[in-house]
């Protein structure tokens, strides 16, 4: 159900849209569906209203009065989401036009207590796990913000679960069959993505029904690709590399993953040799003086651009919960030192135990005074500290809030502060990205060879100069 993933899914555009946004939006492409004639299960690409295009298929067709109106599914979702629009339509588009799905495992099974036999491990190679595989081929689908639209980059990147489905379901153990309700598949938590091996034993010991799953993804032909290394910049977003930067989508309709220069990284290398090192040049030895210069994009007008500026997340100022957490227990604060001072009281007086880091650990060393012998000291501050916090009552929380926040003074939302630390992180990989790529000169010139090479130093050439210009 929707309930699997983020409520940003299929919800109206924010009004707090920047003008670069719309831009991009409104250069939406023509239907690459035009020409062809939609049939009841159509395999296809839909964009929703946050303009993330997911894999679909067409429900039904109707034809009346010479328009032709299709009723389409998104996978994964249940039906209470279908849609109803005209044919053809600019929220439609060929399969793998942006999307990609490709093949990986899933930890989908059950983890098991006891550990592999003798027997079981010797069928493994060396390099194998030596446990009880959890894995189950798979076919995973990745879905694809707009090009161009940082809203639909910012939605994906909140939503942390990607669609599956799993290759001979019908081989999976009862209890997980029952999860796979929507389109034969079920929305699962991207970290649970494990890379294919063409040698399921170097996966451990197989479940016995895997190899039935395997043979089936083997002699599956329309999926060709499979999951690469570190496909994801966050959540269920694919790297930038992988995603589609053009809005007339993917040339190769085929949903392999392959890499791609993103518009605002595309540069020019030369190489520029200086004229008094071109017998060197030519003996086959490298130059002396190597140049390589990026070329700003942004004054070529081929698309690159600084990253904009976004300052990073802020919090509220803290709460200060000022009660104490074991009333009446010998325990009080020192004002000066900011240590918490343990007593007893004997025959009418107070005697000093000791001071603490922690309140939890001078309430500890009056119990242990009193006799106590079920309580422990905890090892480091750090425990203690946690102690504290589990101390904490409800209501002192409940009272401090009440006393000390101002509602409207002080104003925080937990989604505004994840977005604005997402576009943070990202303003930073961008920066340095850019940084790393920026104008850079190097001079190189040969080594001596009457200098004695370094033990695992094959490098003929060291390098005098390294710097930006």
């Amino acid at each position: 159900s929707k309930s699997t993933m983020s409520s940003s899914n299929k919800r109206p555009r924010p009004d707090s849209d920047d003008e670069e946004d719309q831009e991009e939006e409104d250069k939406l492409m023509p239907s690459n569906t035009a020409h062809l004639e939609p049939y009841n299960g159509m395999p296809l690409e839909i964009r929703d209203s946050d303009y993330i295009w997911s894999s679909g298929y067409v429900v039904t067709v109707q034809r009346s009065s010479g328009k032709t109106m299709v009723t389409v599914a998104s996978d994964g979702w249940g039906r209470e989401w279908d849609e109803l629009m005209e044919w053809p339509n600019d929220r439609l588009a060929k399969l793998y036009t942006y999307t990609k799905q490709v093949k990986c495992n899933l930890d989908l099974l059950r983890k098991k207590n006891k550990k592999p036999s003798k027997h079981e491990l010797d069928l493994l190679p060396k390099a194998a796990k030596h446990l009880f595989s959890t894995l189950w081929p798979i076919t995973v689908q990745f879905r694809m913000p707009h090009p161009g639209v940082k809203h639909g980059r910012d939605s994906l990147r909140l939503e942390d679960k990607v669609f599956i489905k799993p290759y001979g379901s019908q081989y999976l153990p009862d209890d997980i069959q029952l999860l796979m309700v929507h389109d034969g598949g079920c929305w699962f938590h991207h970290s649970r993505l494990r890379h294919w091996k063409d040698d399921p034993l170097m996966h451990g010991v197989l479940h016995s029904s895997y190899m039935r799953g395997f043979k089936l993804a083997q002699g599956d032909k329309d999926i060709k690709g499979y999951l690469v290394p570190k496909a994801l910049e966050q959540n269920s977003l694919l790297r930038d590399i992988y995603r589609i930067h053009d809005i007339m989508g993917c040339d190769l309709l085929d949903g392999v993953l392959r890499e791609i220069v993103p518009p605002y990284k595309k540069a020019r290398y030369a190489l520029v040799d200086e004229e008094d090192d071109l017998d060197d040049a030519g003996s086959g030895k490298p130059p002396s003086v190597v140049a390589i210069e990026v070329v700003d994009g942004e004054s070529k007008n081929d698309g690159e651009h600084a990253p904009d500026y976004s300052s990073p997340p802020k919090l509220p100022p803290p709460i200060r919960i000022k009660a104490s957490l074991y009333p009446g227990g010998g325990v009080e604060r020192c004002e000066k030192t900011g240590e918490w001072v343990a007593f007893l009281l004997m025959s009418g007086n107070q005697v000093f135990l000791g001071s603490f880091p922690t309140e939890s650990q001078a309430w500890i060393a009056t119990r242990k005074a009193s006799g106590d012998a079920t309580v422990k000291m905890p090892k480091t501050k750090r425990e203690a500290q946690l102690m504290d916090v589990k101390a904490l009552s409800m209501a002192s929380i409940i009272d401090a809030y009440e006393t000390q926040y101002d509602s409207g003074v002080h104003t925080f939302s937990l989604h505004d502060w994840t977005v604005a630390k997402i576009n943070h992180d990202c303003y930073l990989r961008d920066k340095r990205a850019l940084l790393e790529e920026g104008r850079v000169s190097l001079r190189v010139e040969p080594k001596d060879d009457r200098k004695v090479k370094r033990k695992g130093n094959p490098r003929k050439y060291d390098i005098l100069t390294h710097s930006f210009v």
